[in-house]
């Protein structure tokens, strides 16, 4: 039954008024009668069954482990007079990232990098207290007025501590379909790294207006546990996203976990380093960076840890208009353009053209690439699409891979493939 305004709740609380609904229930705004604080109060709503009741209470239990900046905090816990559970949290004066989206439309990528970051050290505050939320999108983000960014709604998470039951029974896919990573999808395991990819798709949608691989489609949800989804699109009258910051959030964005940061920290630290690097021009293309980091140890990173910088090389595989590249100059003017970074290839049809560069600094490679890019698009135009990975030193590519002797490499594997499905524009 729906509380009334004026009801005194939990022998404390006075109900002033509904402010939403949760994911089990309705939020109200309430008033502690001694201390004249004010908070909201979430009342498991619909049905009572054993299930539904044993979730709310996990809920519960599990927002209490945590006391940080950027998650909410849970205050009280008790019955109302017919049995029902509620949960009192504090009331967190700001809107969801979903309600300022609806007024504000699509943000300022750096607006939404910001955002991101503030996602992120919730989510290692979660993490390191062993929680998984498995539900994150615009909805469960809350920015405060002071622009704070604060997570929500835990009704889904689950603990990753030993002994701590599981109230969703496994093989049972939960979440929110449009921001769920692939493992959710085909109901795998989830951990940290399910989060990640569901921050890197709050991200996108912050900056284009739309989730990645198009919306409700079944197939198209399927799509995201094949390949990493195309770059997001920035109206011209936005800045554009510049290619370093996009690297780290389309890397957060891979199928496969284990290619993703491996925690919240780590993901931050990437995001930060690319925005400290200097403006770079911006380029139509799709770019992604694999983790070029030793990976951390397990469990909670330290917030400063340093992240040492390893060299790293960078990839480009391009789809060239092949009446061009059937001419001499013009394959002449490639292998120039990259004579001081690699070794240039032609694959196919003279459809493709791949570099590998010289062991470099990653802000370096970032530079080394945009050049490349910028170059290709300034000559082909339209007709041109291409793609780049900065891949760890080690990554090796030669004539032999190219000629089918040698089993392919992934990566430029993975690049070929989103160009194959990428229309040209």
């Amino acid at each position: 039954m729906p509380l009334r305004s004026g009801q005194r709740v939990l022998e404390r609380y006075y109900v002033e008024g509904p402010i939403g609904s949760g994911g089990m229930g309705e939020v109200y705004q309430a008033r502690h009668e001694l201390l004249g604080m004010t908070v909201a109060v979430k009342v498991l709503g619909g049905s009572t069954s054993d299930e539904l009741l044993a979730r709310f209470k996990h809920e519960a239990r599990l927002m209490a482990r945590v006391r940080d900046p950027h998650v909410v905090s849970i205050l009280d816990y008790g019955y109302l007079e017919d049995g029902v559970p509620a949960i009192v949290m504090e009331l967190v004066p700001g809107e969801s990232l979903s309600a300022r989206v609806g007024r504000e439309g699509i943000l300022p990528w750096n607006a939404a990098a910001e955002i991101l970051k503030g996602i992120l050290k919730g989510l290692a505050a979660i993490h390191g207290a062993g929680i998984v939320h498995r539900d994150l999108k615009p909805g469960n983000v809350i920015q405060t007025e002071d622009g704070t960014v604060k997570l929500i709604d835990f009704g889904v998470a689950f603990s990753t501590a030993p002994g701590d039951g599981r109230i969703t029974l496994q093989g049972n896919a939960v979440g929110t379909p449009d921001y769920m990573a692939p493992e959710q999808l085909v109901s795998q395991p989830a951990d940290a790294r399910t989060d990640l990819y569901a921050a890197a798709i709050v991200f996108y949608e912050l900056v284009c207006g739309v989730v990645p691989f198009g919306e409700g489609s079944l197939s198209d949800l399927y799509r995201r546990t094949e390949k990493v989804p195309p770059p997001p699109s920035v109206p011209r009258t936005r800045p554009p996203i510049p290619l370093q910051v996009l690297s780290v959030v389309l890397g957060a964005l891979e199928p496969d976990p284990e290619s993703r940061p491996k925690n919240a920290t780590h993901f931050r630290t990437l995001l930060e380093q690319a925005l400290a690097l200097e403006p770079a021009s911006a380029v139509t293309s799709t770019v992604r960076t694999q983790d070029t980091q030793p990976r951390p140890r397990e469990g909670p990173v330290e917030e400063d840890s340093p992240t040492p910088v390893r060299t790293v090389r960078y990839l480009i595989a391009a789809r060239l208009p092949p009446s061009r590249l059937a001419r001499r100059e013009e394959r002449a003017w490639l292998s120039t353009l990259v004579q001081d970074s690699g070794k240039a290839y032609v694959l196919g049809a003279q459809l493709w053209f791949a570099v590998q560069g010289q062991d470099m600094a990653p802000r370096e490679a970032v530079g080394r690439a945009e050049v490349v890019l910028k170059a290709l698009r300034e000559r082909y135009g339209a007709t041109a699409q291409a793609v780049a990975r900065v891949v760890p030193a080690t990554f090796q590519l030669g004539s032999a891979a190219l000629a089918g002797t040698v089993p392919f490499p992934q990566p430029l594997r993975t690049m070929i493939e989103s160009l194959t499905t990428s229309p040209v524009a």
